[in-house]
């Protein structure tokens, strides 16, 4: 790590952090704010993919942290990782680009709000149809993620990054399930409101993937997982650009994929989609 914060409180402000070997900021966290730094071209090639530390920044269990106006750029792995119960976390106006994995990724955690971001261009690396995404929740719950700009780049692999904006994955494993993680990791409790969504190569927003802790589809519609008064500016306004659970087979590992009139009665009250392009 370039910086590891520990259990007590810590101010990281107006700092270059930067051509690290497997992390930029990594650790806990109790209390911490990290504030005002660049923290890029972390992750060396011996390290990339060995790990579950990879990233600009990668938290494990931490609690009432705050990242505030970073600049997070160009590093192996996500930009913005935090992990294992992961609890009561802010990011607010920081720009999270051209990272190889996702721009920020929530997992297995829960109380977070996500809030005036600029998230572009991430997934560098493809690592899969679903992942890669300018914001991804995986297996986590009370999220708010709200008046953000995310951009999504024209295809995976590119020098512009995946196609993906906003995905929530409900991953069924056993560590989800059993032991000291618990069941009550599923996605639910997720608000996404008042961003601007730009897609210029298809891609997709919405929920996909696994159905942990939905046992009905009344166990996923009580879920409360809502957007609504986003704006949508795409290239492509008849692709599949949202997924959604639908019956009959509401519970198929890949949810249904469906264009702007099939998701709008569902979803997206208030929200605009706008077309670009020739």
């Amino acid at each position: 790590y370039g910086i590891q914060l520990m259990w007590g409180p810590a101010l990281v402000k107006d700092c270059y952090i930067a051509d690290n070997g497997m992390c930029g900021i990594g650790g806990t966290g109790i209390g911490a704010i990290v504030e005002g730094c660049e923290i890029a071209h972390n992750v060396w090639p011996l390290y990339a993919g060995l790990a579950w530390d990879n990233g600009g920044v990668k938290m494990a269990v931490a609690r009432d942290m705050v990242f505030r106006r970073n600049y997070i750029h160009r590093n192996g792995g996500p930009g913005l990782w935090v992990d294992i119960q992961t609890t009561h976390l802010t990011v607010e106006d920081n720009i999270v680009e051209f990272n190889d994995w996702e721009g920020i990724l929530i997992e297995i955690s829960d109380k977070t709000e996500i809030r005036r971001n600029i998230s572009r261009w991430n997934g560098l690396f493809h690592r899969g149809a679903l992942w890669g995404g300018q914001v991804c929740l995986q297996n986590s719950s009370a999220v708010l993620i709200e008046s953000n700009y995310l951009e999504s780049g024209w295809d995976g692999d590119s020098p512009w990054g995946s196609r993906q904006g906003v995905m929530l994955i409900n991953q069924v494993d056993r560590q989800f399930e059993e032991g000291l993680l618990g069941a009550r990791f599923g996605v639910r409790n997720v608000h996404i409101s008042r961003n601007t969504l730009v897609m210029p190569g298809g891609g997709h927003n919405g929920v996909d993937y696994g159905t942990l802790g939905w046992n009905t589809y009344d166990d996923f519609l009580a879920a409360d997982l809502t957007w609504a008064d986003n704006r949508y500016l795409v290239a492509q306004p008849l692709y599949h650009l949202w997924s959604w659970r639908l019956q009959p087979n509401w519970n198929a590992t890949v949810a249904k994929w469906l264009r702007w009139e099939q998701w709008s009665p569902l979803q997206d009250s208030g929200s605009s989609l706008e077309s670009f392009g020739p």
